[in-house]
């Protein structure tokens, strides 16, 4: 029970610190909620192999420790986990990603009086059959489900037939305030592209099909051959198993030179500043953090028609929004805002006036608090 001058204990739980949305919202988070008002650790359920914003987080070394689970059924790892719950009695354990929402469900048989919140990322539709079978069946387990988009919610209350009671939307926050700005001509000439360049930025994971990347490269490829836009350069700033298979079809298309691989970036923010155009071509998403990010630096933005992108980007307002799959209308979609650059312009300064007005770290965290303490009453 809390008492009135104890500071609630909250557990942020997640798979690992990798790049990618789900912990740069995390590292937002944990970095930037009120310590007067709460007292945090971090556990990480597995040892990843690249824990790129461990470094970033700014908790001491005794708050943040790791389970290091092999498998779901590690024993050894269970032992740990239960133990450090029991003897640290966190008021709240706060999980996101699959497998550590399993986890956190899993602790709420061994620390009965903790809260359990878990986060969803995406659309219910595209979980595995049995990570749907043990969301129905642990859902009693959990106080509160956090969705970052209505679209998040809307299909967690078709597939996993969930209360609506106890999903509370709270969209992802982008931090405005602790910014780096840069010179667009600077950054270009650092990594030998001109100013003259038209660059397209898909800021997202290679290691699935999720993000269609495979689209977006066969759009170029049209835009250079039989549009002859040959001053366009692809920049894809990520890292995975698909780096190999899309080079491989740049040079199929003959367009190696167009396409240019940077890398996995704990922090893409020049990336931002350098490009002229933003695209994301996914093929499911729920509310994807980097095209947030994105738009908070004023760029126009183009992505398809999945999950809560469409609550993000406003059709012919703030970007143009295309189907999943649909080259053409990739193609279109580039011409258009390339050829217009006053509208693209427009498009931009309205994204930005967008996150700004809806997704900004501040308004997360608020409504983050707020479930914090609505849980504990």
């Amino acid at each position: 029970m809390l008492t009135r001058t104890e500071r609630p204990k909250i557990l942020f739980l997640i798979n690992n610190f990798g790049v990618g949305g789900a912990e740069r919202v995390f590292l937002n988070q944990i970095n930037h909620l009120d310590r007067e008002k709460f007292e945090i650790t971090l556990a990480t359920v597995t040892q990843g192999q690249g824990d790129d914003f461990l470094g970033r987080i700014q908790l001491p070394p005794e708050k943040i420790v790791c389970f290091n689970f092999k498998r779901f059924w590690d024993f050894a790892a269970w032992q740990r986990a239960v133990k450090f719950v029991r003897q640290e009695r966190f008021h709240i354990i706060y999980a996101t990603i699959n497998f550590a929402n399993l986890v956190a469900r899993g602790l709420s048989f061994f620390a009965p009086d903790a809260k359990i919140i878990i986060r969803e990322t995406n659309i219910a539709t595209v979980k595995r059959r049995k990570d749907k079978l043990a969301d129905k069946l642990l859902k009693s387990r959990v106080s509160r489900v956090v969705a970052n988009s209505s679209a998040v919610k809307e299909s967690l209350l078709n597939e996993i037939k969930l209360d609506e009671k106890k999903i509370a939307v709270i969209p992802n926050g982008v931090d405005l305030e602790n910014r780096k700005l840069l010179d667009k001509k600077q950054l270009r000439a650092a990594r030998g592209l001109s100013n003259d360049d038209y660059l397209i930025l898909n800021v997202a994971s290679l290691k699935t099909a999720q993000k269609g990347q495979t689209f977006l490269i066969k759009a170029l490829a049209e835009l250079v051959d039989k549009h002859q836009q040959r001053d366009i350069k692809l920049l894809l700033v990520g890292g995975g198993s698909l780096i190999k298979p899309l080079s491989l079809l740049a040079a199929e298309l003959g367009i190696t030179d167009k396409v240019i691989f940077c890398g996995q970036h704990p922090d893409p923010s020049s990336f931002y500043q350098m490009a002229d155009l933003f695209i994301l071509p996914s093929l499911w998403e729920g509310s994807p953090n980097v095209l947030l990010e994105a738009m908070s630096w004023g760029l126009p933005a183009v992505a398809t028609a999945v999950g809560g992108v469409g609550e993000i980007v406003k059709d012919g307002e703030s970007g143009l929004i295309v189907r999943p799959k649909d080259v053409a209308g990739l193609v279109q979609a580039i011409l258009k805002l390339k050829s217009e650059p006053n509208l693209a312009k427009k498009f931009g300064e309205a994204a930005k006036k967008t996150i700004e007005k809806k997704y900004s770290l501040k308004n997360n965290l608020e409504l983050l608090e707020n479930l914090f303490f609505d849980v504990l009453k």
